[in-house]
């Protein structure tokens, strides 16, 4: 309020967002009343997500195996960009076939990698993503990238995804990688028309969640699943994507999880 008051005195802005008057309490005391009608409203910016199209167009034009993969975890997960940057090669084996088409759930730990507020909490992966993964570390670029980690550092690399150097990826070089799909730099011209975030992906695996969950269970119990594999401190933050399910429609949400959920099923090959 002392800064509006500083403002105004100024003439920086034409006048104090809210209203001053004095009413009659009980006790026959006059006191100032601030009405809040006058406050600027600040719109709610809608969510963004991926939809089939997009997602199956990111995937393909993922320059690297690495980026790739980085790319179906998060939207298998919805795991955040520091999340995914810190996956640990500790939570990988290599299922049996007859769990490929299977979740299997991850307990993910502060003590392994990069969670927000330090909170635990489990998520679930398919068996194939996992065996495409632990491929991953094991042969071609993967591995190839663990050598050049352990050659520079004298010791094996924690994570599972390094980048070209064979240093831990950092945020801004994680999000650099999608840009230059959508933003690269000149002359190169965009392989995609359409932007692209690691957050983007995590919105489009908790709207896709919270259908998946509504269908078989309440939307109360959804919203507290998709709560905890998000990792959210409070239901009240996973609400916003009731307004993503109202949106879409049922009948498209339909199509597009089974579609996705096709697109990620597939092997991930050299």
């Amino acid at each position: 309020m002392r800064f509006y008051n500083w403002a105004a005195a100024r003439n920086r802005i034409n006048n104090i967002p809210w209203d001053i008057s004095l009413c009659d309490c009980k006790e026959d005391s006059l006191y100032r009343v601030i009405k809040e009608s006058m406050l600027p409203i600040v719109p709610r910016q809608p969510i963004k997500f991926l939809d089939i199209d997009q997602c199956r167009l990111l995937i393909r034009h993922c320059g690297s195996r690495t980026l790739r993969l980085m790319t179906k975890l998060m939207l298998q997960t919805g795991l955040r960009n520091e999340e995914c940057r810190t996956f640990p090669t500790k939570y990988l084996f290599d299922p049996s076939p007859s769990r490929f088409s299977h979740r299997i759930a991850i307990d993910l730990r502060p003590s392994d990698m990069r969670l927000k507020g330090n909170r635990p909490r489990r998520i679930y992966a398919s068996g194939q993503l996992l065996k495409d993964l632990f491929d991953f570390i094991s042969f071609g670029e993967g591995a190839g990238r663990a050598k050049l980690y352990r050659i520079a550092q004298g010791e094996a690399s924690p994570y599972v995804f390094l980048n070209r150097h064979g240093a831990p990826w950092s945020e801004k070089g994680l999000c650099n990688a999608y840009r230059k799909l959508w933003c690269p730099s000149e002359p190169l011209r965009p392989d995609l028309g359409f932007k692209v975030t690691p957050h983007m992906l995590r919105h489009t695996f908790a709207t896709l969640e919270l259908y998946a969950e509504s269908q078989h269970r309440n939307l109360g119990y959804a919203l507290a699943w998709v709560r905890d594999r998000l990792g959210h401190a409070s239901i009240s933050t996973t609400t916003i994507y009731v307004h993503c399910l109202d949106m879409l429609g049922e009948r498209h949400l339909n199509r597009y999880q089974q579609e996705i959920d096709a697109l990620l099923a597939a092997g991930d090959t050299e």
